[in-house]
């Protein structure tokens, strides 16, 4: 346990923590909607700093980040807790309900210990809320010459996000509709997110956006495409954006997304966007310049570059693709 940053203390020993939109009011006590920020007398304490559920070696495709070096292998780690409240949660286990979840207690250090890898990402679990522990082993990371990348669902406070830029290289954020009326169900804000997504384009770090086609949740094609327009305008029209399978999972029983249905929002999106990856479906798609050019052959998470030159540009018209 840690005293966490970014709260005020307030009358009768309450606090007031400030990492993220939902600003919980915390009485003595008691923990916030995240589940992991506790308030001991008239201090916010992280619980789960140090607190590792998950630690594993990934192919960095699978977080996903597909411009962000592809092909390069990354150490995953995750913990418990999370901000949000999606009734087809994945990770659940770990998200929202911490019962008979094996965990570890680490040292900021012992996480990097002996790993030799290209970089770290914080994901499994919702990241923003295990931030001062996420924080320390970040600026160990980058002392140590590794990337750093994030898998969250952006729900953060400017402040905090301000900080979390100079030290987390790439984004993966996800957007979870386009509605306030989603974010409502989910216990979120959109308008919370969308700033997210703004300041970190913003702040020039690599970023993709994930969105999870959730049937009779956010399958509204009109709404989707001024999602998609939004990212367009606002973000621009190269940001990467994964649209991925839904499935049965925690409390939402809705049948699976159908392969058809990502399909077609896939071709709704590309209208827009350039790059538009379809996940979740048993689909392996390339990466294709502008100029029609192949540059990313994928295989599940097999990779080969084909039409990149060594700086990430396509190597027939010079556009700068992914990072490399």
């Amino acid at each position: 346990m840690k005293e966490a940053m970014f709260y005020k203390r307030l009358e009768g020993e309450r606090v007031g923590c400030e990492l993220c939109p939902h600003r919980c009011i915390i009485e003595e006590g008691r923990v916030g909607r995240c589940g992991v920020r506790k308030n001991i007398w008239g201090k916010l304490i992280t619980q789960n700093y140090g607190v590792v559920s998950a630690l594993n070696i990934d192919p960095i495709e699978k977080k996903p980040f597909y411009h962000f070096y592809p092909g390069k292998e990354v150490l995953s780690i995750g913990s418990i807790g999370c901000n949000m409240n999606c009734a087809y949660c994945q990770n659940y286990e770990i998200a929202k309900e911490f019962k008979g979840i094996p965990t570890k207690e680490y040292t900021y250090e012992e996480v990097l210990k002996g790993f030799k890898g290209f970089g770290v990402a914080f994901t499994y679990n919702e990241p923003t809320v295990w931030y001062e522990f996420m924080m320390d082993v970040a600026k160990l990371a980058k002392c140590c010459s590794k990337k750093t990348m994030m898998v969250s669902n952006g729900l953060i406070e400017r402040e905090p996000l301000l900080e979390l830029t100079s030290y987390i290289d790439a984004f993966s954020i996800d957007l979870k509709g386009f509605t306030e009326e989603v974010y409502s169900k989910l216990g979120g804000t959109l308008e919370g997110v969308k700033n997210t997504l703004k300041l970190i384009a913003g702040r020039k770090k690599h970023l993709e956006i994930e969105f999870l086609l959730v049937p009779e949740l956010n399958d509204d094609r009109e709404t989707f495409i001024k999602m998609v327009k939004w990212i367009k305008d606002e973000l621009g029209s190269n940001i990467v954006l994964h649209i991925n399978g839904y499935y049965p999972s925690y409390k939402l029983k809705t049948p699976a997304t159908e392969k058809k249905l990502l399909l077609e929002f896939h071709k709704l999106a590309k209208k827009y966007l350039n790059y538009v990856y379809v996940g979740n479906a048993g689909v392996d798609m390339d990466t294709v310049c502008g100029c029609g050019n192949l540059l990313i052959q994928r295989d599940g998470w097999n990779i080969e570059m084909v039409g990149l030159s060594e700086n990430g540009k396509c190597n027939k018209c010079g556009e700068k693709v992914v990072e490399i």
